[in-house]
């Protein structure tokens, strides 16, 4: 059931079996008047499925069309309709490889494949040195939510405790993705310690063109022992006051 106004109004339901159809008027500022009706199948949108793995360490997988049945892989082959069903949240630990596909039981169609790669978990990292549990958006999973540091001077540092000492060999730095979404860094340093107080910089440099291509940002450095990391923004483009982050995360050896 729903209200109509206006000329040729479509209105949407759940793809439906039937043999019969019947159009009730429930309601009318006057006499109801009818110049033609018809009922349509609309086609699934197949395309990728969105993948992402929530700080719970959940793999979440997300159709385009939500008539569309996804299935998946976690060893590294391509999915088929014989692969995984998807039916909730996968739990899954340590590194990871998903692909997935969004599929059309009706004619048997599929999309490309979706391929996201994730690394370590992030259930017991912890953010340091703020009380806002905001902050906690930029180890989420979830590429949508952003968090901002706001600060008049730079540099500005976000720390993170990730619970107990790793192998890592790089890290990764997701912009804000809000239209003019606000404090991108350009230039950064890159530390990590086995101990709080013993920082070591592990890297440095720029995210060239970040602007106009604000995507995952990777950089790899020589690979050392942590359990600490701190990614500072030296700046910010456009100069503005805040610095923001969508999502970080470490890279870790093969």
């Amino acid at each position: 059931s729903a209200t109509t106004i206006g000329y040729k109004r479509i209105l949407r339901f759940p793809t439906v079996e039937a043999t019969q159809l019947r159009f009730s008027i429930t309601g009318s500022k006057c006499g109801a008047v009818i110049s033609k009706i018809g009922v349509f199948r609309a086609p699934q949108i197949l395309v990728p499925p969105e993948v992402t793995r929530n700080q719970s360490g959940e793999v979440l997988i997300t159709p385009s069309d939500e008539e569309s049945v996804v299935f998946y892989t976690l060893d590294g082959s391509s999915p088929t309709p014989a692969s995984l069903k998807y039916t909730g949240p996968v739990p899954t630990g340590g590194k990871v490889e998903v692909r997935a596909i969004a599929h059309d039981p009706s004619n048997g169609e599929s999309s490309p494949e979706r391929r996201e790669s994730f690394d370590l978990p992030r259930k017991d990292w912890r953010i340091m040195g703020t009380g806002d549990e905001r902050a906690y958006a930029v180890i989420d999973g979830d590429r949508s939510t952003a968090w901002h540091q706001g600060a008049e001077n730079k540099p500005v540092d976000l720390v993170i405790d990730m619970g107990k000492v790793q192998d890592i060999s790089g890290f990764r730095y997701y912009p804000d993705q809000r239209l003019w979404g606000p404090g991108i860094i350009s230039h950064y340093e890159f530390y990590i310690a086995v101990e709080p107080d013993q920082w070591i910089l592990a890297d440095q440099g720029e995210f060239p063109n970040i602007r106009n291509n604000p995507v995952w940002q990777a950089r790899e450095f020589v690979p050392a022992r942590a359990r600490y990391f701190r990614l500072r923004a030296l700046k910010i483009i456009g100069g503005e006051h805040e610095t923001g982050y969508g999502e970080i995360d470490v890279i870790t050896l093969p």
